[in-house]
């Protein structure tokens, strides 16, 4: 039985991407647990984009800091870089497609010009998301694993 429960939790962190996948579609992601396997997987990568914050800024400073509107916006996640010089964010959004260019649209506009230069944004399941920072391309691949 021990036996059992191990290699079922190899298998789960094996197929990670096609769980998280899933999670997506259904609108359960454990955004933590997938930030932090997100940047474990950067590090493997040598990539240059900077390690975030493990923890989202909270539902209401996101929406308060890019003036969303709430009626839309089922759960936000917005994880910053560490470092305040290096402006890396990862953001992600529940909510309905037809919501995706006007969190974008709100998004955008408190960005600098090197941030929006550096921006990256699509949808995967259920979630909008929006990435800003060097080897942002990195990250959305991950992100559509």
């Amino acid at each position: 039985m021990k036996h059992g429960i191990v290699c079922l939790c190899l298998v789960f962190m094996l197929c990670g991407c096609q769980w998280t996948r899933s999670s997506f579609e259904q609108g359960t992601v454990d955004m933590q647990t997938y930030i932090m396997n997100l940047q474990q997987a950067l590090y493997e990568e040598e990539s240059l984009f900077p390690l975030v914050n493990e923890h989202s800024l909270p539902f209401s400073t996101i929406i308060e800091r890019y003036q969303l509107d709430t009626v839309d916006i089922k759960q936000a996640y917005v994880y910053e870089s560490i470092s305040e010089l290096q402006g890396a964010k990862i953001a992600f959004f529940l909510m309905d497609e037809k919501s995706h260019a006007y969190v974008k649209k709100q998004w955008v506009k408190s960005l600098s010009r090197k941030q929006r230069n550096q921006c990256k944004d699509g949808r995967i399941g259920r979630y909008s998301y929006f990435v800003v920072g060097v080897d942002a391309q990195k990250v959305v691949n991950y992100i559509k694993g």
